[in-house]
């Protein structure tokens, strides 16, 4: 087998383990009460907008709230909370927005405070978070 013919499947690999990634994704959310109801629908929450990430604010953001109090990011904080790394395999971007914005309507009974952030700082936490 070539270099190239190597690298090809690969690549093709890669792709259809991200696609069928995708799908699974796509299909648990969708069967959730208000789930996306097409694909296109499910993209445009999922995706982040095009356009460069603040440098750094979320990152501050993140340790300005102390949200390693009760969670676990990058292998370092308390285990209270849901560990963050990957939380862009299980929740869109809309999502993260709509529980940063208030975590007890999304789940009575929480212990996760409501921070009270702007709007602003809602995007920049959940774009921050999908980075990791």
């Amino acid at each position: 087998m070539t270099g190239r013919r190597a690298i090809a499947l690969m690549t093709l690999a890669g792709t259809l383990l991200f696609l069928g990634a995708g799908a699974v994704n796509f299909a648990a959310q969708a069967r959730r009460r208000g789930g996306p109801t097409s694909v296109p629908g499910w993209l445009a929450g999922a995706v982040r907008p095009p356009g460069a990430l603040p440098s750094g604010r979320g990152a501050a953001l993140f340790q300005r709230y102390a949200c390693r109090s009760c969670h676990t990011l990058d292998g370092a904080g308390a285990h209270v909370g849901p560990v963050l790394n990957g939380v862009r395999t299980r929740k869109t971007r809309d999502e993260i927005i709509r529980w940063l914005d208030d975590p007890a309507r999304i789940k009575p009974g929480t212990k996760m405070p409501r921070y009270h952030l702007t709007p602003v700082e809602e995007q920049i936490l959940a774009d921050f978070l999908l980075t990791r």
